[in-house]
This record gives structure tokens, C-alpha cells and sequence, in this order.
């Protein structure tokens, strides 16, 4: 038994004297418990349980799911199990109460647990932070019903978010139980209710439109009850009504005047339904929220679903066939999946579908993160004070109420920083970005002060209670627009691109169109916030750091300081995802806990709150492009000229402008371009890199312009992508050769296994029949430049002479990628040995100095080259040793010989690719088609089926690069769909920066029919071992979704006569849907 007494409250209310509850079987008694200590709080800080991760503490990600036992209210001898966010749960609630963490199922000591190995062996993992929520998630359904139906495993995960997986393999694994699989526990609950039905002349339906499938405000709600008289033939006479909606405005719509309009009256009368919708349109009157969908948008939603109950209650001989799809919401069918690709059994383990060298560890919650690590006695916890608005001047902190808190020890503030030191994170060359804001705040959220306590917990209350005073308050630039309209630039350079003369191409053009596009942000929202723990010793500073690049954590430390990179050792075992947030933006946070930590001599720990880090750090560019192209009349391109406004925000450190030159001709050749890129300074936080930067917005805005070119030739898109691929010994924009172009021949295959001919004939068929539901079809190619040069690593292996095991060292970061499997799976195939005897060690700047971040999709490759010469220099070495000995010697027998030949056994190489001249080291290609639903009348859709193929060379783990693919196909999918950005117009303060706002993919938005091809005999003979990366190329097919929608648009929209091009910016959200289908209460009829 555990018995502990919590922390005296921070402010106010009673305790109760105790509470009992146990934790995996084990009692704990908490006397005097803190009302806002959350279980979360307790499990990982006093209990130790630090496999139950933590990040939004909103109950919005699943990241902290336990399963909670208790007593069911209605038979009292039996125990429910239910999941749980532990984050929202006050532990004074667990009185009598049994909780099950992911410690409490399995680990490498007692065992693993079923569910733990099915996670596994559906490669249902990658960064694993997540996982134990979504197995805790899993374990809660089963121990209540053991083989749950499909559709019950389907709807499991409405509360748990991954960014890394893309969802189907988790699904996989749990839909694996279900349909009497072999269950997991033996606990049994049968509940019963009894829910008073509808008389029979009663008819009753709800509506909930949101952002994606699952956990989301709604848009709009509502609720329709009426008691009807059907008489013979169509009469149906409504004898009581209501109609009531939330989300239209602040307050419950309750339509009194429709409902009063309605009793009496005919539904099969078209002037009822006219009627009914002159009074709803006067009675609805929606307020303007920046946070909401527009005004417009939620009254044509509002009406919609009325007219949707109102057709379910008129026959079908009333409602003509084509309106009769208005009735019902899409519906979503189980999802599946399907994955191919060949292997090399002769190679394994090169080549072999493996799971991750931790993936056990992770399920079990056993693979420590930085903030898993247990805290010291003397340990400080730090929390950042940020402005709440932008555009001013910073006049005074009042720190007095926050340093008065129990338990609070010091504000950090800007002027704290030592002599020699520079309040910037961001070292030389780049340019100075403050760690503390020291007079002109440049956006809200900006950090102004570090608080440290000796709680997270009061770090934070402190944060809270600092007032801030500004002065010279300004009119925050926000719009991307405005800024390009003020000529708010940034000295940029390369940001010009001219080949052949695409202006006078463009004026002698048969044909020509011009346009502009808007493509919004996009938060990383890795699962992991923004950690580090720095530790002062008597020699160094050591930081542990959730870092992609540990060399710039190293010197940022050291020059914010005024140390030597000698004083600074940084390390990171793994992080819980980061998609490029945490490679510059992660010294903010490194540099801040290390001057703690320098000014206390005290470890400082700060693991950056969710709400924080959104609103502080900066997240993908946005763009503003406008084009102008020529072409002729079969569509083949004569001349493009592209203006890209690229907004970097307040600094301009991560700017894009030669990611967007070098991919803006994706996949098309044409003789004449001029690509103009410039970045735009906005008052928000700085933007950054993330997955595919540059390539993902401007592949986007190509092939938005072939959209924009069939359309206007009235072709299909298929016809003009055809017109203008790369072929063999083409040369791109930026003068390079496409000597193993195979683009042509991806495309027709993937439109062969797609079936894609046949099924836009369906589509064509289907829309014809249909007025409010549409279909959408789109394929998208890519040739994605894969360039080394700009990545340096140094690895080595070592081997221990006394048993012959191995551990790797590399420079890169594993983030869920699977870089330390693939550099394991080399080490093992050049050595001939077991992959079981080797090891990767957590990578630090002692073992792998002067590295370069992990990013860019060339780390695991890179690495992998830098393990296949370190194992080629260790052969040579012993192959002169294994020549004296017998044919049939064993690993350990050659390593004990060489090492008694007095041989190193230890090889280490710096890998760092010369430049090439004649372009990237190898390009990946790809094509993808993806079909989707659309319900006109909300805007609503469901991705129906997604066919990707893609050329990966001679995969190094397939299962690895399948998880690759359909992770960043999906993160890709939320860019363009659901992932909405929104700042206050007049402070600059982000207003989606919780889970509640912003909305990643759930489970239920992937493709209901995902199927991931990697192409088949594809070596690569530039690649590492004939491979190819996989990490970023995918995501940027992931438009062709948005694509399929506007195509589904376009039939709506031809409805109404409308034939011309239209423009769909990014994200696509179903308001932007619904309002681009130019929806009119008129147009709703029988």
C-alpha cells in the first residue's frame, strides 16, 4: 500500500481528510488530497507511472487514457470498465475506485500483453507516444465485450489522436478482435436501458455537422420532433412540431414561429415547404464569431437540415428520385486497408517488414521520453509567460502576486540574461530572435518570462498571475493580403527563377489563364510538446531535448550563455513526434531551461504546455500565389510565371523561398518559367518548417493550375497531366536532368490498378441521379527531388569483444521514422549477424558532434550510408582474421580472434555528400487517386477511397516506409481539409490553439478504402542499399483530396447553370464546401 499526502492547494477549498482507490491492484491512501491535483497529475508525478503520457490536458488528444473500474449503477455486483482521460479526472473523485494503467497490463519484465504484441505486429506505431492511450482505449472495450462487431472497433478511438500512423494499422489492430477473434480479459458487463420510443405518428432525428468525423464542436445541431396524420395517398398533415438548433447562435434556437407555421398544414405541399422556409430564414439569425464558421454558412446549414427531416416525412411519390439524397448524412462504412510490395528474402534482414526496435517498449510505455525522465529532489519546473497581444511595446511585468504563490522561486526575465551572454536562441549565421522579449513584442504569444517553481503546476499558476503592461499598442499585421498589399517583404534571396522568356511565351499564347490561390498554416501538433531538462555538472551543462537538431541546441545554449560548445552536452533518445516544429523552434525552449538551470545551478525541467506552444511557436508557411500560364489547345504548357508570397511571419530564419523554386514544377515540363518567390513579414509567430516544406503548398498550386487549364479546355485533368509529364532526359526549371524519369509509366499503372476510367464513368452516372450528394475523383502525380548534400552525420560501430554485441551510434533523431530500426537492419546485413546482438545508442553531441538536423526525408538514409561503411571498414579488418580461421566459425568466435589480433573493433564515418551539380541526388515519383463523397447540403465529406503508388526504390523495411506513406498522406489530408487556422484580427492572438479549435485528422476521416502500393521492381542505383526515403514525398499527393472535393463541387455547381473555373483554397473545410456549392433556400424543393 501507498499512502502519500498531496501539496498544500495553491488557492483556496476544502480537503477531504482521505481517499482509497488502487492502482494496477496496488491500494493508494492520499490524505489531505489537493482538489486540483488531476489522476494524471498523480499517476506520473507521485505514483511514478510515467507511461501515461500527457499533452493537451483538454481532454482533446488521448494521450493520458487510463481505464477506470468501478461498480455498475445499475447492477451493483458487476464493475464497469470505461476509459477515462486521466488529465480531467480530480483525484478526489477516486474514492473506492480501481485504475489500470499501461504499466498495469504488460512491460519486459512480468510480460507482454496481447493487446501490446497486436499493436506491434500491425506495425501500429511509429513516434509511440500515443500508444498506450490508444491501448488503454482498446483494453476499456474489451474488457466490457471481448469480440466487439466491426463497426463497434471502428467507432472506438473517437477521443485519441495520432499524428504519426495515419490510423488504418491501429485500427487493423484492434478491428483484429472483433467478430469472434480470441478475446483479451475475461470481464463481462451486460447493461440495459429502457428509452421511451416515439408513438407511431410521431417522427424524431438529430443533426450534428462538424469539422471531421469525431470529437468536434458542432457547426450546427439540431433537433426535430413532429407528431404527423397521414391520410391515403400523399397527405401527411402535421399536427405538432418542434424544431430547435444550437450553433446558429449563443443561445438555443428554438423555432417557434416555423413550428407554429407548420401545425395544420400539408408536407407534401410544395408551398408548405416554402412556407416553413420563409419563417426559419427570418427566425435564424447567427452571430459573427472569429472562431466560427462564417454567419452565412451556419443559417444555410440550420435550413439544410431542416429540409433534410422535412423530406424524410414526404413519400417517394413526392420526392423525386434525384432529391431523394438529400435525406440522409453520408454514410460511413467500416474502414479497410490494403498494402503491397515486394522483398529479397536472401537479403533479410535488409529488405524485411519489421516492426521497430522498441516498438514493445513503447506499447508498454516503457520507452522513456525527455519529460518521462524522473525529476531530483532539487529539480525546478519552468512555465512561460506570453504576451497576449502583438504589435506593441512591453512596459512592465508585475511579478508580485506570481512570487507570493507557496512554492514559487524566481521570474526570468530578459534583463536576467549573464554578461557575455545574447538574448537570442537562435545563434549566428542566423539572424538574432529573442528568448525573452525585451521591449517590442512582434506577435502575441511572444514569451516574455520564465517562471520557476518548485511544481509544474505552480510554474504555471505564476505564468498566469503576471500582469503585463504594453504601451504604443499597434494595429497587428495578421492578413496575408494586407501585407502583400503594404509590401511588407523581407530581403530575400534566390527568389527569382527565369528559364527561356515565360512572359512573351504566356502574350503569344493560343490560350491562357490566370488566378490566385490562398493556402492556409498548418500546426505541427506533434503529440509531445516542447520539452527540456538541463541539468548543471561540474563540467557541462547537460540538456536533455526533444530536439531535431542537436548542433544548433549546442551552440544556441552556448552563445545565449556566453559558454563554449565544449560546456554544452545535448542529448535526446527520441521524441513523440516533431514533423520539423522541433528542429529551429525547439531552441527556444532548450536555451530558456538552460539559463535557469545556469543562474539556479539547479536541474530545470520544461515541458511546454499544449496552449503555450501552439500560441509561441510558429507553424507551416501560408501563401498567397498568384499565376498567369499559356498553353495551347491540347493543354500542353507554353509558358507559367508564379508569384509565391511565402509569409515567414515576424522572422525570417525558416524561409522557404528555395524549397518553393525547386519543386514548382512538380511533375511538368514546359519550356519557359519565371517563378517569383517572396517572403512576406506578418506580426505572428515566425513560421517554420514542416513536413515537405515549400514542396507541399507550391506541388498544390501547380496542379491547381493543370485543374485550371482542363477546365478551361473544358478536358479532364487526366488529359493535361498526360500532355505535359516529364519524360526520360527532360531537364526542370532549375536545370536538372531527369536521367531515371519513370513518371509516365508510374501514371499508367496506378491508373490501370486504380481502375480510374471506369469509376469516373460511375461518378458521371451517380451525379447525374443525385442532387445533393456528389462524387469526386482525382489523380495527382509527383516527382519529388530527394537532395543530400546539405545533410552531415557521424556514426560508428562499436563491438564488444567479450560477447560480440554491437551498438550503433548515429547523428540523427529517432521520431517515429524508424531510423535506429533501418541503421540496425544495415549493421546486420553487411555483418552477417543477428539483429537481436545490436543496439543503438541515444544520440548525443559527444558521440555525434556537429550534426545536422533530422529532417528533409535524408536522415534514415544518410545514417544507414554512414552504418554500411563503418561495417565495410570493420570486414576489412577482420576479413584477413576470418581467412585463417575455420569455413564454419562463429560471430563471436571471429570478433574474440580479432580482438586477440589486436584489431579495432570500433569504426566510425563521416557522411557529408558533395554537391551535385545536374540536380538532387534522385528523384522519388508517385501517383495517387482519391475519390470522395460530398453531402451538398452541409459540406460534409468522406474520403471513400484512397489508391497511392509510389516508387520507394528497394525498400529497407516496407512495413516501416507503408507507415510512412499513410502517416503523411493522412497528415497531409487534415492540411488540406480540416486543420483551420484563425488569429484575432485586432490583438494577433491565435484563437485555434487548443484541441478544442484546431482539428487534426481523427480515425474516422482517413479513406475508408486505403491502398498503399510501393512500386515493384524499383531499385534505386543512386540510393543507399537501392532505396529511396518515404518520409515527405507522399504527403504531397495528399491535394489530390481537396481535388476529388472541388470536383464534387463543380457538379453541384453545374446544377445551376455555372460552368466557369473556381477556386478552392486551402483548407477545404465543409463551410468553404457547402457556400462553394452557392447553396439558396430556393433551390430547395420536392
Amino acid at each position: 500500500m501507498a499512502t502519500v499526502a498531496e501539496p498544500s492547494v495553491v488557492s483556496g477549498g476544502a480537503h477531504k481528510a482521505s481517499i482509497r482507490f488502487t492502482v494496477n491492484n496496488v491500494e493508494h491512501v492520499v490524505e489531505g488530497p489537493n482538489p486540483r491535483t488531476s489522476l494524471l497529475d498523480y499517476l506520473r508525478e507521485t505514483a511514478g507511472l510515467r507511461g501515461t503520457k500527457v499533452m493537451c490536458r483538454e481532454g482533446g488528444c488521448g494521450c493520458c487514457t487510463v481505464a477506470l473500474m468501478r461498480p455498475d449503477p445499475l447492477q451493483p455486483q458487476q464493475m464497469l470498465t470505461e476509459s477515462v482521460n486521466s488529465c480531467l479526472l480530480p483525484l478526489c473523485s477516486l474514492d473506492n475506485r480501481h485504475v489500470i494503467t499501461i504499466e498495469g497490463l504488460g512491460g519486459q519484465r512480468q510480460g507482454f500483453h496481447i493487446l501490446q504484441k497486436r499493436m506491434v505486429h500491425y506495425n501500429a506505431l511509429q513516434c509511440g507516444y500515443c500508444t498506450p492511450g490508444f491501448i488503454m482505449q482498446m483494453y476499456s472495450l474489451l474488457a466490457g465485450k471481448a469480440s466487439p462487431s466491426l463497426q463497434e472497433a471502428e467507432d472506438l478511438f473517437d477521443g485519441n489522436l495520432c499524428r504519426c500512423t495515419g490510423y488504418r494499422p491501429i485500427l487493423d489492430a484492434v478491428k483484429s478482435f472483433a467478430e469472434g477473434q480470441p478475446g483479451v480479459v475475461d470481464i463481462e458487463v451486460i447493461v440495459s436501458m429502457t428509452i421511451p420510443k416515439l408513438d407511431a405518428d410521431e417522427s424524431m432525428n438529430t443533426y450534428k455537422i462538424m469539422m471531421r468525423a469525431q470529437n468536434a464542436h458542432a457547426y450546427v445541431s439540431a433537433g426535430f420532433r413532429w407528431r404527423l396524420c397521414r391520410h391515403d395517398g400523399s397527405s401527411v398533415i402535421v399536427q405538432a412540431a418542434t424544431l430547435v438548433f444550437s450553433g446558429v447562435s449563443s443561445k438555443l434556437v428554438h423555432a417557434y414561429k416555423t413550428e407554429k407555421f407548420l401545425i395544420g398544414k400539408d408536407l407534401g405541399l410544395p408551398t408548405t415547404l416554402k412556407g416553413a422556409l420563409a419563417e426559419l430564414m427570418v427566425e435564424l439569425e447567427p452571430e459573427e464569431d472569429p472562431v466560427l464558421a462564417s454567419p452565412a454558412y451556419r443559417k444555410i446549414l440550420a435550413m439544410a437540415l431542416f429540409y433534410k427531416f422535412y423530406l424524410l416525412q414526404v413519400d417517394d411519390g413526392v420526392v423525386s428520385s434525384r432529391v431523394r439524397s438529400a435525406r440522409t448524412i453520408l454514410q460511413r462504412q467500416v474502414s479497410r486497408g490494403e498494402q503491397t510490395y515486394d522483398t529479397q528474402p536472401d537479403l533479410y534482414p535488409l529488405t524485411q517488414p519489421l516492426p521497430k526496435l522498441a516498438a514493445l517498449l513503447q506499447t508498454s510505455g516503457e520507452a522513456q521520453f525527455t519529460d518521462d525522465v524522473p525529476p531530483s529532489r532539487s529539480e525546478l519546473f519552468a512555465a512561460f509567460v506570453t504576451s497576449t497581444r502583438g504589435s506593441a511595446n512591453l512596459a512592465s511585468l508585475d511579478v508580485m502576486r506570481a512570487l507570493a504563490m507557496p512554492g514559487a522561486v524566481r521570474v526570468l526575465q530578459a534583463s536576467d540574461i549573464p554578461p557575455g551572454g545574447h538574448n537570442t536562441f537562435m545563434p549566428p549565421p542566423f539572424a538574432p530572435e529573442e528568448m525573452l522579449c525585451s521591449q517590442e513584442v512582434l506577435y502575441a504569444g511572444q514569451p516574455i518570462a520564465f517562471c520557476l517553481a518548485d511544481s509544474a503546476d505552480v510554474a504555471q499558476s505564476m505564468a498566469g498571475a503576471i500582469d503585463v503592461i504594453y504601451s504604443d499598442l499597434r494595429k497587428p499585421l495578421i492578413s496575408l493580403d494586407e501585407a502583400v498589399a503594404a509590401s511588407s517583404f523581407w530581403p530575400s534571396l534566390e527568389g527569382d527563377l527565369k528559364v527561356g522568356d515565360a512572359e512573351g511565351a504566356i502574350a503569344k499564347a493560343p490560350r491562357s489563364v490566370q488566378g490566385e490561390i490562398h493556402i492556409g498554416e498548418q500546426a505541427h501538433f506533434y503529440m509531445e510538446t516542447q520539452v527540456c531538462r538541463c541539468v548543471p555538472t561540474e563540467d557541462c551543462l547537460e540538456v536533455q531535448t526533444a530536439h531535431q537538431w542537436q548542433d544548433l541546441a549546442q551552440d544556441g545554449v552556448a552563445y545565449a550563455l556566453g559558454l563554449k560548445a565544449k560546456d554544452v552536452v545535448v542529448s535526446a533518445r527520441r521524441l513523440g513526434g516533431s514533423f520539423g516544429g522541433k528542429a529551429t523552434r525547439a531552441n527556444i525552449v532548450a536555451c530558456c531551461t538552460a539559463l535557469a538551470a545556469y543562474l539556479t545551478r539547479r536541474p530545470v525541467r520544461c515541458a511546454m504546455n499544449f496552449n503555450t506552444n501552439m500560441e509561441a511557436l510558429g507553424r507551416r508557411h501560408r501563401y498567397l500565389v498568384k499565376y498567369k500560364v499559356g498553353f495551347h489547345e491540347d493543354g500542353e504548357l507554353i509558358g507559367v510565371l508564379i508569384t509565391y508570397y511565402c509569409d515567414s511571419g515576424s522572422a525570417n530564419n525558416d524561409s522557404e523561398v528555395q524549397e518553393t523554386l525547386l519543386f514548382a514544377d512538380n511533375a511538368y515540363k514546359c519550356a519557359n518559367w519565371h517563378l517569383i518567390s517572396v517572403a512576406v513579414k506578418t506580426d505572428i509567430p515566425s513560421a517554420t518548417w514542416c513536413r515537405s516544406p515549400g514542396s507541399l503548398p507550391v506541388i498544390f498550386v501547380m496542379e491547381n493550375i493543370i485543374e485550371h487549364i482542363a477546365r478551361e479546355l473544358r478536358k479532364d485533368p487526366v488529359e493535361v497531366q498526360r500532355q505535359n509529364l516529364y519524360r526520360k532526359g527532360d531537364i526542370t526549371p532549375n536545370g536538372f536532368h531527369l536521367d531515371y524519369c519513370s513518371i509516365r509509366d508510374v501514371y499508367s499503372k496506378l491508373l490501370q490498378m486504380a481502375d480510374v476510367t471506369n469509376r469516373q464513368a460511375d461518378i458521371v452516372h451517380y451525379n447525374a441521379s443525385n442532387r445533393w450528394k456528389k462524387r469526386g475523383l482525382s489523380v495527382v502525380p509527383i516527382k519529388y527531388g530527394i537532395s543530400w548534400s546539405f545533410g552531415h552525420f557521424l556514426c560508428a560501430v562499436s563491438v564488444y569483444a567479450n560477447d560480440g554485441t554491437i551498438t550503433i551510434s548515429h547523428g540523427g533523431i529517432e521520431c517515429g521514422q524508424g531510423i535506429n530500426t533501418k541503421v540496425a537492419q544495415v549493421c546486420a546485413h553487411i555483418l552477417g549477424i543477428p539483429m537481436k546482438i545490436i543496439s543503438v545508442a541515444p544520440t548525443n553531441t559527444l558521440l555525434s558532434p556537429n550534426a545536422q538536423a533530422t529532417g528533409g526525408s535524408i536522415s534514415s538514409e544518410l545514417n544507414c550510408l554512414a552504418v554500411q561503411n563503418c561495417c565495410d571498414e570493420l570486414r576489412r579488418r577482420m576479413d584477413p582474421v576470418r581467412e585463417s580461421l575455420p569455413p564454419n566459425v562463429t560471430w563471436l568466435e571471429l570478433v574474440k580472434a580479432c580482438f586477440n589480433k589486436k584489431i579495432n573493433l570500433r569504426a566510425q564515418h563521416w557522411v557529408w555528400p558533395d554537391d551535385r551539380n545536374d540536380g538532387p541526388q534522385y528523384n522519388s515519383y508517385g501517383v495517387t487517386a482519391a475519390e470522395v463523397e460530398v453531402d451538398v447540403l452541409t459540406g460534409e465529406s468522406i474520403t471513400s477511397r484512397v489508391d497511392i503508388l509510389f516508387d520507394c526504390g528497394q525498400s529497407l523495411n516496407p512495413a516501416i516506409d507503408v507507415g510512412q506513406v499513410e502517416g503523411a498522406f493522412i497528415m497531409g489530408l487534415g492540411y488540406w481539409l480540416t486543420e483551420r487556422v484563425t488569429y484575432d484580427p485586432v490583438s494577433g492572438r491565435l484563437l485555434t490553439r487548443g484541441t478544442w479549435e484546431y482539428k487534426p485528422p481523427c480515425s474516422k476521416d482517413i479513406p475508408v478504402d486505403f491502398r498503399v502500393h510501393l512500386l515493384k521492381d524499383a531499385p534505386n542505383p543512386v540510393g543507399v542499399l537501392r532505396s529511396k526515403a518515404s518520409g515527405e514525398p507522399p504527403q504531397c499527393m495528399s491535394c489530390s483530396v481537396l481535388f476529388a472535393v472541388k470536383h464534387a463541387v463543380d457538379s453541384a455547381r453545374s446544377e445551376l447553370g455555372l460552368k466557369e473555373y473556381f477556386v478552392m483554397d486551402g483548407p477545404a473545410t465543409p463551410d468553404k464546401v457547402a457556400l462553394s456549392c452557392l447553396l439558396d433556400p430556393r433551390q430547395f424543393t420536392f
